[in-house]
This record gives C-alpha cells, sequence and structure tokens, in this order.
C-alpha cells in the first residue's frame, strides 16, 4: 500500500493542501479549491508542472462528491449521509463498492474503505483532534487505488465533516 500525508495549507486564498509521501519532506502533489465558490471544487495537480491530474466536485450539502480524471471522465463517487450521527461514507469506483464507519464523537478518526469482504481499498486516519491548527491525515491507498483518487477523497472527507465552512 502506498501512503501519504495530506497537510492543509495555513493563510491560502482558497483551500490547499500538500501531500507528501508519508515520512518524506518533498511535495509530490498539492490540491487547490476554487475561491469563492457556493461547491466545493478542487483539482489536483503537480506542484512542478502545475498540471492537472484529476478533479473533485461536490454539491452544495457536501453529500456528494465526484472524482473525475484529466479528460473529464468520472472514476469515483463519495457519498456522506445528510443526517447522522456517526461519520460514516460510500465510495463507489467503477463497479466496486467501499463503505467505511469512522464512529460517533472521536479524536482519532479512521475511515478504512473496504468492500463487504473487508478487502480494504482506501484508509484515511486523522489523529490530532482539535488540539492543531491545520488538519493532517494519513492516507494508505491500495495497489489497484490511483493515488490520486485516493487523496480526493481525503478532501472530501476533510471537506464534509473537518472543514467549519
Amino acid at each position: 500500500m502506498e501512503r501519504f500525508e495530506v497537510v492543509q495549507r495555513l493563510a491560502a486564498v482558497a483551500t490547499t493542501y500538500d501531500v507528501r509521501v508519508h515520512g518524506t519532506e518533498p511535495i509530490v502533489l498539492v490540491v487547490r479549491g476554487a475561491p469563492m465558490s457556493l461547491t466545493p471544487k478542487f483539482v489536483i495537480t503537480d506542484p512542478g508542472e502545475e498540471k492537472e491530474l484529476a478533479s473533485l466536485q461536490g454539491n452544495f450539502n457536501k453529500t456528494e462528491f465526484h472524482v473525475h480524471d484529466v479528460e473529464k471522465k468520472e472514476v469515483a463517487t463519495v457519498t456522506f449521509p445528510s443526517i447522522a450521527l456517526k461519520k460514516t461514507l460510500s465510495l463507489k469506483v467503477g463497479d466496486k463498492t467501499y463503505t467505511a464507519d469512522a464512529g460517533v464523537l472521536a479524536f482519532e478518526y479512521d475511515f478504512k474503505c473496504q468492500d463487504a469482504k473487508g478487502n480494504v481499498a482506501i484508509e484515511v486516519k486523522k489523529k490530532e483532534g482539535l488540539t492543531h491548527v491545520r488538519d493532517r491525515f494519513v492516507v494508505e491507498c491500495g495497489a489497484d487505488m490511483p493515488r490520486e483518487v485516493a487523496v480526493l477523497i481525503t478532501v472530501a472527507i476533510h471537506s464534509r465533516y473537518f472543514e467549519m465552512v
């Protein structure tokens, strides 16, 4: 499994995340949100070339997000409940469906997206709770899961459950 760290950037005009291979310093991907948008919109780029690799778009209520590849073809959809006591999600990638349940109230969250047989496609962990200024996630993605999809699913989770706006 590939392992990445997704960190919210401080003092950015729009919501921005730096992505590193876990345990290393160089930024390998950058995710930028659209400023002043009523619905969440993000693009993931290579930090050097600024070439768009994939995009994420959510609805106004942040209950459904769609991941598109560079050719604007939908490759994944993540849905969240409108009202729920637990932080849950349903992820569809191709013809496969995964679900995750991160619990009710906790300071450590673990979104383990797994299919009905228990096979894990993506695991997103947030450990800092309310003690840090910016949010930080550790993301593990399986061999079948493109890293861009795993990172953008992490951004969708952050947008839905942890952003105050």
